[in-house]
């Protein structure tokens, strides 16, 4: 017996389902009298909403669907119809006519399989650079990086999201991971950072850093960086706005200042106007930077207590020796690091101390409990810097004065109250001495630049040149708010 066998067709292997993004041109015909009240100038409008979406499940069969937005009236509408004095020939709640262009054609935008659309990591990417440094990065960069790290890369992520959103075309619709390959993007973002929103170079690398960093760990994408000299071409193209933002407040502003702390409610409760009253006037009379002098974040001491020298010798032998004889400060004197001077073995500074600048820190130093700093919490190691800017800008609201005055330095066209203590001291001593080069030193070492940083043994030479000088007009400097009310019955 023979056994049959039955020829079997081989099966034509079935196509993963597809989905298509179609791009449709269509016209809206409007009837006559929905011509008539768009011509009346009554506000009525129509807008057409097109969306279609087409699923390819096998070759024999394709659906589409279309939703289109219907015209629709209410009674408001019934008004405008009797007064434009036309009927329509069709039910006012019915559809307008429409078709679609005859010049134009379906464009196929793009086609994803559904296997890709599965294993593809830019379905579930996140939508920005933000949440995905906040979702992917941060919990890690918080065991190893500090505050002020994590808070200038949010910064930097928040900014490259504002690039995309204005620049890059279907920011919406596109994955980060695709956005990251456009071309030239670092370089477009580069641009848009130095000559449209007027940030510096030097700012403008570290934003690109940071979003290359994310672009790296995240999304596993190496990111082309613009070099120095494009970054530097690209800040001399800019237009150089004339700008008074680097002028030097006035004294009636420092007196405005120091005259209205009582309206500030942070730190220390009570104690807050007389703190802000006294930082003021050290910063007129020091020119330190915040962070010197004040702790805001934890990693910073601030100044501390063993910066203070109660007694009248001047603690640096060297300066003793130069000058042949001990130098002497009645009130005592302040000899603190500058944190920003990393490149230098000059990182300390010394001054001569005021009365009222004794007299003031005596009291924080007394009530701050921390073994070490001076202006720490009181719950915490550092103050609050929001809150610390908070206080700060309702001073000056209340004072009246330029809304850009800062105690220190910043970025952009802020007025720093550093400038009039470095201009005060090198004017005073032109006066009193005629020695331009000495009134030239003084105010280089008060903003302690690098023109007398550059060696130790110069450090001392200056120190021993323009200390005597600080202690003879130290009383001719004129204290801010000093015929004010007080704001304590603490000396002031």
């Amino acid at each position: 017996m023979i056994a049959r066998t039955k020829d079997i067709k081989p099966q034509a292997k079935r196509r993963a389902p597809q989905r298509f993004e179609v791009r449709v041109v269509v016209e809206i015909q409007m009837p006559p009298w929905l011509q008539a009240l768009q011509a009346s100038g009554s506000g009525f409008s129509a807008r057409p909403v097109v969306s279609a979406s087409i699923s390819e499940g096998s070759s024999e069969s394709t659906r589409a669907q279309c939703h289109l937005a219907e015209v629709t009236s209410a009674d408001p509408l019934q008004g405008e119809l009797q007064e434009v004095g036309t009927v329509p020939n069709q039910d006012v709640n019915g559809s307008a006519f429409l078709f679609t262009s005859t010049e134009s054609r379906p464009e196929i935008i793009s086609t994803i399989s559904a296997d890709h659309l599965a294993e593809s990591p830019a379905a579930s990417s996140p939508e920005s650079l933000l949440s995905a440094y906040v979702s992917q990065m941060q919990p890690k960069r918080e065991r190893s990086a500090g505050t002020k790290a994590i808070a200038e890369h949010l910064s930097s992520c928040r900014l490259f999201d504002a690039f995309l959103a204005e620049r890059i075309h279907l920011r919406s619709h596109t994955p980060m991971v695709d956005l990251l390959k456009t071309s030239d993007l670092l370089q477009s973002y580069a641009a848009w950072l130095i000559v449209e929103k007027d940030r510096s170079r030097v700012t403008a690398g570290k934003r690109i850093d940071h979003v290359m960093m994310v672009a790296r760990e995240v999304f596993q994408t190496k990111l082309e960086r613009p070099s120095e000299k494009e970054l530097k071409r690209l800040e001399d193209s800019k237009q150089k706005a004339e700008s008074d933002g680097r002028r030097i407040p006035s004294f009636g502003e420092i007196d405005a200042l120091a005259t209205a702390v009582s309206v500030a409610r942070f730190p220390y409760g009570k104690h807050a106007p007389y703190f802000w009253r006294g930082l003021i006037r050290a910063a007129a009379f020091l020119g330190f930077r915040t962070y010197d002098f004040v702790s805001l974040i934890p990693e910073k001491t601030g100044l501390r207590k063993q910066d203070i020298v109660w007694e009248s010798l001047c603690p640096v032998a060297d300066v003793n020796n130069a000058l042949g004889y001990e130098l002497h400060s009645e009130f005592g004197w302040l000899h603190y690091e500058i944190n920003k001077d990393t490149g230098s073995d000059c990182r300390k500074v010394l001054f001569p101390m005021p009365k009222w600048l004794r007299d003031w820190l005596r009291f924080f130093f007394e009530l701050s409990g921390h073994k070490e700093r001076i202006f720490p919490s009181m719950k915490q190691l550092a103050l609050d810097s929001k809150a610390f800017g908070v206080n700060w800008k309702r001073i000056v609201s209340a004072a009246g004065v330029d809304p850009r005055i800062r105690l220190s330095e910043g970025s952009g066209d802020v007025i720093a109250l550093r400038k009039y203590a470095a201009n005060w001291w090198t004017l005073a001593t032109l006066r009193a001495k005629t020695d331009a080069a000495l009134a030239d030193k003084l105010g280089h070492y008060l903003l302690h630049h690098a023109e007398v940083t550059t060696a130790q043994k110069h450090y001392i030479s200056t120190q021993a040149a323009v200390l005597p000088v600080m202690l003879e007009l130290m009383a001719s400097w004129p204290v801010p708010a000093a015929d004010a009310a007080h704001v304590s019955l603490l000396p002031e």
